[in-house]
């Protein structure tokens, strides 16, 4: 799985994370939170091969992803970035550009290519927009359609950077949905959430972050007991269980 060993990262030679040492869980929904600036960003762009860190090594099931081919890499890791653009392009060529690590000679899409941009659409429930420019989608739809093109690149892990940001509380929920069901169908997911709320509800696992250092990283339960979100805000938490069982956490100062 994704760990990080030892690892120093910045930009330009300015380092925003110090001395991260963290083993991603598995087949489980990670959820990093902290406040701005915190490294939030720099974490997930060196644990996706976008950032080389300047001291230590991030690692695929054991193997330095340095030493591992691009195209192998891409193969079993997908990352949505926190920027993205309104190209101009159908939403179906969008999300064939998922298929890439796997493109043949030609480039000419494959069966397979075909039938995993169909079970990607029809995930994120965008099988109407298929035809559609992306730059004509609203927030939401454009949403999905990069998350369609992440889930038809077939991957085992899945690096999010801030996949609700911006969108109305529906959209959110949608989104929060098709994360719940990859993690059903095994896959990995590490994402960046900005609601603590999301983060705490949605996840198997919490990584708090402050100053570019790692508070912790457990379960909801033992982040809420450790009060590690309250040291990284300067906020307090409050549990609530309603009659269903349902936990649900508030924040306020």
């Amino acid at each position: 799985m994704i760990e990080l060993r030892g690892v120093k990262a910045g930009y330009y030679g300015e380092a925003k994370i110090n001395d991260i040492n963290i083993s991603f869980h598995q087949g489980k929904i990670s959820a990093i939170a902290g406040p701005n600036g915190c490294g939030k960003t720099t974490l997930l762009k060196t644990a996706a091969r976008l950032l080389t860190p300047f001291e230590g090594a991030v690692y695929l099931d054991g193997t330095n992803i340095e030493q591992i081919p691009l195209k192998a890499f891409v193969r079993r890791v997908a990352v949505l970035p926190q920027t993205r653009l309104s190209v101009n392009m159908r939403v179906e060529s969008l999300v064939m550009h998922g298929r890439f690590p796997y493109a043949g000679f030609g480039r000419k899409p494959s069966k397979e290519d075909k039938n995993a941009v169909e079970k990607a659409m029809a995930l994120t429930n965008i099988d109407a927009l298929r035809g559609k420019n992306i730059a004509e989608l609203s927030g939401g739809e454009r949403q999905r359609a990069y998350i369609a093109m992440a889930v038809a690149q077939d991957t085992e892990v899945f690096l999010l950077d801030e996949p609700m940001t911006h969108l109305d509380i529906c959209h959110q929920i949608d989104i929060g949905h098709i994360i719940k069901e990859l993690n059903r169908e095994g896959k990995t997911i590490i994402m960046i959430l900005h609601d603590l709320g999301q983060a705490m509800t949605l996840s198997d696992f919490v990584c708090v972050m402050k100053e570019g250092k790692i508070l912790c990283y457990d379960s909801p339960q033992a982040v809420y007991e450790q009060k590690c979100l309250q040291t990284a805000f300067d906020v307090q938490c409050k549990k609530i269980e309603d009659e269903n069982k349902n936990i649900f956490y508030t924040f306020c100062k």
